[in-house]
């Protein structure tokens, strides 16, 4: 992942703009993950999009790497998932935040909060999750 992510940095800071600082923190020697490595940047840039969209008068997006053991009890509630080691990537950003009622539904596949035809891609990143990298999302916030 960190290739991926190392790979099309200056393209994210072309795409966020001067306005916001784009900060990598890659955590070194990471195993390898079983996915398409222009699906990773796919779903990357879309976040990247919205985070940018978040922060009209700027900011800072972080995007980080980490090796991580998920356990037993942690994944008994995740239908599919698999205890052992794995990849966590993590996007932030210092932008609006979301009400409530709003990250109650930020992982359904086809709820936007963008007008029509200006959505970023939440069904492509559902799909890739479950059909290609049997990868998990957990959301936070402030």
């Amino acid at each position: 992942m960190n290739t991926v992510l190392s790979s099309f940095e200056k393209i994210l800071r072309l795409l966020i703009g001067e306005d916001i600082v784009l900060r990598m923190e890659l955590a070194p020697a990471l195993g390898n993950i079983k996915a398409d490595p222009a699906q990773g940047e796919q779903v990357i840039m879309n976040l990247a999009v919205n985070s940018r969209d978040a922060m009209p008068t700027g900011g800072e997006l972080a995007i980080g790497t980490e090796g991580v053991v998920v356990g037993e009890p942690f994944v008994a509630s995740l239908v599919g998932s698999t205890a052992g080691p794995s990849v966590l990537v993590t996007v932030s950003d210092t932008g609006l935040g979301m009400p409530p009622e709003i990250m109650a539904r930020i992982f359904e596949p086809f709820f936007t909060t963008k007008e029509h035809g200006k959505g970023t891609g939440k069904r492509f990143i559902h799909r890739l999750r479950h059909r290609q990298a049997d990868g998990r999302r957990y959301l936070g916030g402030k």
